[in-house]
């Protein structure tokens, strides 16, 4: 074969190459960036229907399951994290729903190696195992929250920074609940207020 040749189809190899680097390279920034947007993370936690799973978790009076955390029509499980500037103001926005009425329960799984300032802030707060949080949760980012019925199944989940968000997951899972027998425009009005 003649050297023109050789040398052209060289070329065109190292173009085919450049172009799947290329090539990859986009499409991995494009799913970097995909991966870490907002609504990915709304994406997260455990599929609606799912129940979730046994976790021990450590209370101040010692090893205990967070299945003994539900029992109220809906529990509202805050995952939190200790650096997670937001997480305060949110489970304080839980802790005033939870006061509201007797419908919801409330328990915050911290992400974190000890209670600290989490211990005095009128939930029940327990520490939960890091990894727990990743691989059974399915949570990377905090403030977390999932609605769970008696039982533990997740009614609502979402990423939350306001009481607006909150507001909505909560009447996401009313919705979910109420059966036709039952009245629901009564609770309803009385959950829907705004309270800041």
């Amino acid at each position: 074969m003649n050297r023109p040749f050789l040398v052209s189809y060289a070329m065109l190899w190292l173009l085919v190459v450049l172009q799947s680097g290329l090539l990859f390279v986009l499409l991995r920034e494009i799913g970097k960036t995909y991966l870490s947007s907002s609504s990915s993370f709304q994406r997260d936690g455990l599929a609606v229907g799912r129940r979730i799973p046994p976790l021990t978790v450590q209370t101040r009076r010692g090893l205990s399951r967070v299945e003994s955390f539900f029992g109220s029509e809906f529990t509202i499980v805050l995952v939190a994290s200790d650096g997670c500037s937001v997480c305060g103001p949110v489970a304080d926005i839980v802790r005033r729903w939870s006061e509201r009425t007797s419908d919801f329960g409330a328990v915050v799984l911290l992400n974190a190696p000890r209670l600290g300032a989490w211990a005095d802030i009128g939930l029940d707060v327990v520490l939960v195992d890091p990894e727990d949080v990743k691989r059974k949760l399915e949570v990377r980012a905090t403030p977390f929250v999932f609605v769970t019925d008696p039982n533990g199944q997740v009614m609502s989940k979402g990423l939350i920074n306001t009481h607006a968000h909150l507001n909505a997951l909560l009447k996401e899972a009313l919705g979910k609940s109420r059966s036709p027998a039952r009245p629901t425009e009564p609770q309803m009005v009385a959950l829907a207020g705004s309270e800041r």
